[in-house]
């Protein structure tokens, strides 16, 4: 598209939007006066069957060979109406919001507010979800936690207690030396002190299938180096050589 620059103002990016301004303002202007023909173009259409719409050669031939052509025409005609009135909406601030209401077109305004009324009525009518938050205290109790630092007694054990007497080495004495036997982890849930940190768990070893011939060296890459001691990199410099002061001759 060619523009004239003859009498253009220094500006031209003004005078730019000038002009597309003034477009969107003439296509306004006659989408709102011939809204309403346009209207009532589109619903007096509707798809004919088939038997209605004839063969070639006949008087009620109207182009089409099926339904399925005027379906998706009539289809295609009411897209096109819903994209002049989304055009319609986005573009009607920009070219009537600066003007006097008494300077917009009756129809064009005449036009808003019908769309206006049908966004009011269509947000009014859809269903709205409100999500139902249920308040819950800030501290809840909760049973299942087991807050006890030693595990529960072996009714085996438990039971020693109550057979014989301490004098006897029986009884308490005996239960005693049971429980002493037994390691930490197994009466414990956590660590207790420090002592225990050397041990703990080692029975989870057993559950380890050793290998005869295994596949990686998991002593030798965990304990020995690849290699030796290695020179500089290249990027690494000098250190630099300075003469000794004269109050340090040690150095």
């Amino acid at each position: 598209m060619e523009t004239k620059t003859r009498g253009m103002p220094p500006n031209k990016s003004i005078a730019f939007a000038d002009a597309i301004r003034k477009e969107n303002l003439k296509r306004l202007n006659w989408f709102a006066k011939n809204y309403e023909k346009l209207k009532q173009e589109n619903e007096k259409y509707k798809p004919k069957p088939r038997d209605e719409m004839g063969s070639p050669g006949n008087e009620k031939f109207t182009g089409a060979y099926d339904s399925r052509f005027a379906i998706e025409y009539d289809f295609e005609r009411k897209r096109e109406l819903a994209k002049k009135f989304i055009w319609f909406e986005t573009y009607y601030d920009l070219c009537y919001g600066s003007l006097p209401k008494e300077q917009v077109p009756k129809g064009a305004k005449l036009l808003w507010e019908t769309l206006a009324k049908r966004r009011a009525e269509t947000a009014q009518s859809t269903p709205r979800h409100v999500a139902k938050i249920e308040k819950k205290e800030f501290f809840q109790k909760d049973d299942e936690i087991n807050l006890d630092i030693m595990k529960p007694v072996p009714p085996e054990i438990h039971d020693l207690i109550y057979q014989g007497i301490s004098h006897e080495d029986e009884g308490t004495r005996k239960y005693l030396k049971t429980r002493y036997k037994e390691n930490p982890d197994d009466k414990f849930y956590s660590i207790d002190c420090s002592n225990w940190s050397y041990g703990w768990g080692i029975n989870a070893v057993e559950l380890h299938k050793l290998y005869r011939v295994p596949r990686v060296q998991i002593i030798k890459q965990s304990f020995y180096r690849r290699g030796g001691a290695e020179r500089d990199p290249d990027h690494y410099r000098d250190a630099v050589k300075t003469e000794a002061p004269m109050f340090f001759p040690q150095l």
